[in-house]
């Protein structure tokens, strides 16, 4: 489901991203995320979401946020291209 970034937060905490994106729904999106084979660097990862949800919320563009956490992923859609939009994570 497409939804509008009304804001966010990333931090960087111990090699781990902690995000939260508030939006159109009612319950925020938060999740931690943490580097793997397809995202190797973490502060890339964090600067490529900080980018994209900045972009989303300047242009008013919908993002989708698509949740397999019984296998630790989450695919964020961003209006920012990126390698791949699947992270390995965990909602918190």
């Amino acid at each position: 489901m497409k939804t509008q970034v009304h804001s966010f937060d990333i931090n960087v905490v111990d090699g781990d991203i902690f995000l939260h994106i508030h939006t159109d729904r009612k319950k925020p999106h938060k999740y931690r995320i943490w580097k793997d084979e397809r995202h190797p660097d973490i502060f890339e990862v964090a600067r490529h979401l900080n980018e994209g949800l900045t972009e989303a919320q300047r242009t008013r563009s919908k993002i989708e946020i698509r949740e397999y956490l019984e296998r630790m992923y989450v695919f964020i859609e961003l209006p920012v291209d990126y390698h791949s939009n699947q992270y390995s994570a965990q909602a918190i």
